[in-house]
């Protein structure tokens, strides 16, 4: 299953934010067993947003995450153009309206905002296209979306890293599990191997042979610049329909390795 982050956000762009949440979800992803494809960065521009989202799902990737742009600013526009791009209206969703209310009524009540209740730019964030699940924000005021399309998930985040975490963890990863299961995912797995080797020139010619060898791995050499007595590790990846296949290929892919290195 093939998978696209699209990560929204000026401030990504001119350096003042390290995208960190495309790191954390390519890990998350590809342990779930996606294959991620793409991460795209793009500023705070519906048309842009629209057209990348609209890649992403012409390439006939299964899921599509979308991270930031779903506060109460005017340049918070990603669920708009989530909705351009699937041909879907914008609508205000009862459900994630009463999330954030709840939301904002906590928050009054702990002396924490000074303002109650709903006003504009509240009820923004409960504007999702038509036909999206709002995923319940344990952190902050902006629910996430799960939009089912006919082929394809589009699952917007928060840019906050520690929102998107919640939502994931709490309300999206039981469903993108499920979405593999009901689609086909894979298994990985993953193992660092030291080489005893020095020289990555000298290295990358013996991963190269053992994936050429051994069907269904990755092999990734980890250098760390050139110092006495260096010992390159190599990380290997092994994927597989199944974790009985998987694993084969990674023990396959060790003994190749072992049988190289040493000749």
């Amino acid at each position: 299953m093939e998978a696209g982050i699209l990560s929204v956000g000026k401030e990504l762009l001119m350096g003042y934010t390290l995208d960190t949440n495309s790191h954390w979800l390519a890990g998350e992803l590809t342990s779930l067993g996606f294959e991620l494809q793409r991460i795209t960065v793009v500023d705070d521009v519906l048309d842009e947003i629209a057209q990348v989202l609209s890649d992403y799902l012409g390439r006939g990737f299964s899921l599509v995450v979308t991270t930031g742009g779903l506060g109460p600013t005017p340049d918070d526009m990603t669920l708009t153009a989530v909705a351009k791009a699937c041909g879907r209206d914008l609508v205000l969703n009862d459900t994630a309206l009463e999330m954030v209310e709840r939301t904002y009524a906590r928050l009054y009540i702990e002396g924490k905002i000074k303002r109650d209740g709903l006003f504009e730019e509240r009820r923004k964030m409960a504007m999702l296209p038509e036909g999206a699940i709002p995923l319940s924000n344990p952190v902050g005021a902006a629910p996430g979306s799960w939009l089912e399309l006919e082929d394809a998930v589009v699952l917007s985040l928060p840019g906050v890293p520690a929102e998107l975490k919640g939502i994931f963890e709490e309300g999206a990863r039981e469903r993108l599990l499920r979405l593999v299961g009901d689609r086909g995912g894979r298994v990985v797995l993953t193992a660092e191997v030291p080489s005893g080797i020095e020289d990555e020139s000298v290295l990358c010619r013996i991963t190269r042979k053992v994936m050429e060898e051994v069907e269904g791995v990755y092999l990734k050499t980890l250098p760390t610049g050139f110092h006495r007595n260096t010992n390159i590790s190599v990380r290997i990846t092994a994927f597989g329909e199944t974790e009985e296949l998987a694993e084969q290929r990674m023990e396959g892919a060790k003994e190749a390795l072992k049988r190289k290195l040493e000749g």
